[in-house]
């Protein structure tokens, strides 16, 4: 089940953009590594953080704090803890990082250990070498198995494993080999992710034709691979919770539930986007911007009210398996959605798209492929 957190608890997000290459579909914002940019960078985020705690006092305190990037793995141990060293968390706090898995060794982890990351999320994205070379990844998969182990021999109970479906070349046989190539490592929590590319991408900028084998993917091999992923998924025990994500019960993303549930996050660093206090904002994606802002004192750059809190907060809410609570939602938007909508409620149960009582509605898990389509029609 999801868990049930303080409604005062803050999730909060570093983003970390530096990789030591950058895969072609990738749109996150990210420059090339160097230990001089990582030690400048870090002070950036420190004045950030301080800056925060100054006008804000609830950032003080955490619930999560999730590494992004970017490879944040390349930030080292010791300034992973120096910055959860400026929040109050309770033990219990989720604390995440995402890793890369060619940075899987004894050396590496050892470090990790005296740091308070408990979650490790692996951009594996395939068990499938000839899928791996096509998405440019630098680890290969019989290194894989190993690797998980070393994980689990330092102590890490909540691995999750990122998934990457519906690449050019591969077919339903492929993917139910890979599925069952994550199954055998047991992850604790599966992240799946239908390849798409963002405008910003280098394959889409240059033109490249993997963007162009990319787009040509046809869409009925697409919603039979998502089909594939929820009935393997949930026959070996993992809880489709959100649309993308499933979990061992218990494991669910807390940081992400934030996300999803319309809770205060904080985001920190270039690019970061957040949501304080009803504004939104994200960080400039340039390094020299995000600094100038910082030497100005100048924190949420392009602030604006939430002006769209009523839309954010159904197309958020209805991603995740619980879908929308009556009372929390009248509670948040002072609005009974129940009654707003009732005419479009009425129509999509009446297509087998959604599922409602009195004090619920979800999407019907069969609707998870088209959810953008029927969300669009509560919005």
């Amino acid at each position: 089940m999801e868990q049930d957190l303080q409604e005062s608890a803050l999730a909060v997000y570093f983003h970390i953009p530096f990789c030591l290459s950058k895969c072609g579909y990738c749109s996150f914002f990210s420059e090339a590594y160097s230990s001089a940019k990582i030690q400048s960078y870090f002070s950036l985020l420190k004045r950030e953080i301080v800056l925060y705690q100054g006008q804000f006092p609830s950032t003080r305190t955490a619930d999560t704090l999730y590494f992004g990037g970017g490879s944040p793995s390349l930030l080292p141990a010791a300034q992973i803890s120096e910055l959860c060293g400026f929040f109050d968390y309770p033990d219990t706090a989720e604390i995440s990082l995402e890793i890369n898995p060619i940075q899987i060794t004894p050396a590496f982890l050892a470090e990790l250990k005296k740091s308070p990351v408990n979650r490790l999320s692996l951009g594996l994205q395939s068990r499938l070498d000839r899928e791996l070379n096509f998405l440019e990844r630098k680890h290969k998969d019989k290194d894989t198995p190993a690797r998980i182990k070393l994980l689990r021999d330092y102590g890490y109970s909540n691995i999750s494993l990122d998934l990457i479906y519906g690449l050019p070349g591969s077919n339903l046989e492929d993917l139910e080999r890979n599925l069952d190539g994550y199954l055998e490592l047991q992850p604790e929590h599966i992240s799946t992710y239908l390849l798409s590319l963002d405008e910003s991408s280098l394959w889409q900028r240059f033109g490249s034709t993997k963007a162009s084998a990319v787009q040509e993917v046809e869409e009925d091999y697409l919603a039979d691979s998502y089909a594939l992923i929820r009935r393997m998924l949930t026959e070996a025990g993992y809880l489709h919770y959100e649309i993308s994500n499933f979990a061992r019960v218990g494991y669910e993303s807390r940081h992400n539930l934030h996300y999803w549930h319309s809770d205060d996050y904080l985001g920190l660093g270039a690019s970061a986007g957040g949501f304080l206090e009803g504004v939104r904002y994200n960080n400039p994606a340039n390094l020299e911007e995000y600094a100038r802002n910082l030497d100005a004192g100048e924190l949420r750059p392009d602030r604006e009210l939430a002006d769209n809190l009523k839309m954010d907060y159904i197309i958020m809410g209805l991603r995740t398996a619980k879908g929308l609570d009556r009372r929390k939602s009248i509670q948040a938007l002072g609005i009974d959605l129940w009654q707003e909508k009732a005419e479009a409620l009425a129509r999509l149960e009446a297509l087998g798209l959604i599922i409602r009582d009195e004090e619920h509605f979800a999407l019907h898990p069969d609707a998870y492929f088209i959810s953008n389509a029927v969300i669009g029609e509560l919005i």
